[in-house]
């Protein structure tokens, strides 16, 4: 959680809600690289980490600020590379594993459009008729990007459910207190 809000540029929060939300998180972190390191598939290299704290740093305006920031978080600087890497690891196996799942529809893009197009003209009422809602054609491209990523992360949460049932993964309510 101290890494998160680092992250986020927000105080760190330690409160019981805050550390049971980063509790499942470690969980889900933990279940995704197990099942990464089990199908062999290969570990992000280090150099990617390092390209993530290298733009994170350049938020700061003095290697002093980056610094007093990760003090001020109590965390080290090698915390924030693991957890850069573990995000790394974590993120290209589950696009790997779950994006090629998904298969989107003419019908599943007519929906999608339709609703989107709904929403559009809801959130335009009054304006000119120059500003036409896109076409689906137009939107192809953005429908299938949205589809597919909230499929992905469905087949994604369904995983996780079923892989903490097996794993019989349980909480200590004394941990957050």
């Amino acid at each position: 959680s101290r890494v998160a809000a680092f992250l986020e540029g927000k105080p760190a929060e330690l409160t019981a809600a805050v550390r049971r939300s980063a509790a499942t998180a470690l969980v889900d972190r933990h279940l995704i690289l197990q099942e990464s390191e089990d199908s062999h598939f290969p570990p992000a290299p280090p150099e990617d980490a390092q390209a993530l704290l290298k733009q994170l740093k350049a938020q700061y305006p003095s290697e002093a600020a980056y610094q007093a920031a990760l003090k001020e978080h109590r965390i080290s600087e090698q915390d924030l590379v693991n957890q850069l890497l573990a995000g790394i690891q974590a993120l290209r196996f589950t696009e790997l594993r779950f994006r090629p799942e998904v298969q989107i529809s003419d019908a599943d893009l007519s929906t999608a459009y339709d609703k989107f197009a709904a929403d559009w003209r809801a959130s335009h009422t009054g304006a000119p008729p120059s500003l036409a809602v896109p076409s689906l054609e137009d939107s192809r491209a953005d429908l299938e990007k949205l589809l597919t990523e909230q499929r992905a992360t469905q087949a994604l949460d369904q995983w996780l459910e079923t892989t903490r049932a097996k794993k019989s993964v349980e909480y200590r309510e004394a941990a957050f207190q």
